[in-house]
């Protein structure tokens, strides 16, 4: 018998993946002095995606928990596997 090991994709990873540049751009507009390289950037996108998340309408938390629950089931498209890797390293 064969057991695989499956690890939950969060909602905060899709919608993050999906919606980076909209992220990103929330981080300069409330933060225009942190460029992405440095060392609080990470941090502060963290809390852009919380605040994108929560501002998310009906509709558009219904497709990505589609998308998350399609990525959950086959896994993410392969080009963000390969950012997710190279993020990792």
């Amino acid at each position: 018998m064969v057991f695989k090991m499956e690890r939950k994709i969060p909602l905060r990873r899709v919608v993050a993946k999906l919606k980076a540049e909209d992220i990103h751009e929330i981080v300069e507009s409330t933060h225009p002095d942190i460029p992405k390289g440095n060392k609080e950037y990470p941090g502060l996108f963290q809390k852009a995606v919380t605040e994108y998340v929560r501002e998310m309408s009906d509709q558009e938390a219904r497709e990505m928990e589609q998308i998350r629950m399609e990525w959950q089931d086959s896994g993410p498209p392969e080009d963000v596997q390969l950012r997710w890797v190279k993020n990792f390293k």
